[in-house]
């Protein structure tokens, strides 16, 4: 009669197996269900072409860019700010490169087409969220400018940190830490409502901006018979897009009665600058 304990390493070992079958199955499954394809190397850059958001059930197929790669949809700017509507999927974006960038470095297929991809020592992501206890503004900047010092090949995404502060000094701090930023070993997207402001002080301090950054933008165009916006989720490389907010309070003023459509009307009188 065979004692079980001599087959005991043995069957360890087909357990083992057993895993990295499953684990090689689960992502072949994972891979054809997301549509991921192989990425092309870059030294330093970031694109995609129909690139999916995986967090989202139908995504909207996107193509962006960042730094230098092959693919000549844009310029190979290292910072780029993205701007536009409210609700027009800026963050979205943000978050799609984030787990773009991520699959990639974990030996996963990407979901996009003709894309483009590079190594990173350190990936960030950086979002000031209003109520953050007393203190935010300085626990922020002491995040944000070792960034622009250190020399680590890192990609950096940004979500409106103009909430850290009022917005005039907010725009004169973020345009200020871009513009060190820029000549860093940083890739960086940053999602702002201040793009203008930003744009601004950044052209203070250079004459114009500098050939090293981008602005991009997404724009609402008004909203459908349901009340959604109307929204392009495509970015527009090189063209600052509005936050159009009074498209929201619109919205509001059509779903609500009495005295609360009469204030958000009038509030949106005021954004369009009526009487």
């Amino acid at each position: 009669m065979l004692d079980i304990s001599e087959l005991w390493e043995f069957l360890n070992q087909r357990v083992e197996e057993c895993y990295d079958i499953d684990f090689f199955i689960a992502m072949g499954r994972f891979a054809v269900e997301k549509d991921l394809l192989m990425p092309n190397f870059s030294d330093m850059g970031i694109s995609f072409r129909k690139g999916k958001n995986i967090l989202l059930s139908n995504p909207t197929p996107i193509s962006y860019k960042i730094g230098i790669t092959e693919d000549n949809m844009s310029g190979n700017e290292n910072v780029t700010i993205l701007t536009g509507a409210n609700s027009g999927g800026k963050t979205t974006l943000l978050k799609m490169v984030l787990a773009f960038q991520i699959l990639f470095q974990m030996g996963f297929l990407v979901p996009a087409e003709e894309a483009y991809a590079s190594i990173f020592e350190e990936i960030g992501f950086l979002s000031k969220h209003r109520g953050e206890s007393r203190g935010a503004f300085e626990t922020s900047i002491k995040r944000l400018v070792p960034l622009a010092i250190e020399e680590k090949k890192r990609l950096l995404m940004v979500d409106e940190l103009e909430a850290i502060t009022e917005p005039g000094s907010a725009a004169r701090i973020i345009g200020t830490f871009l513009n060190y930023l820029r000549s860093s070993n940083t890739l960086c997207v940053i999602v702002t409502h201040l793009g203008e402001d930003i744009i601004s002080s950044i052209k203070s301090l250079e004459g114009n901006l500098p050939e090293d950054m981008r602005v991009d933008g997404i724009e609402a165009k008004g909203l459908n018979e349901s009340l959604d916006l109307i929204v392009d989720r495509q970015p527009v490389f090189y063209k600052a897009g509005k936050s159009t907010p009074e498209l929201i309070v619109e919205r509001l003023s059509k779903t609500t009665e009495g005295r609360e459509k009469e204030i958000y009307q009038k509030m949106v009188d005021v954004l369009r600058n009526k009487p």
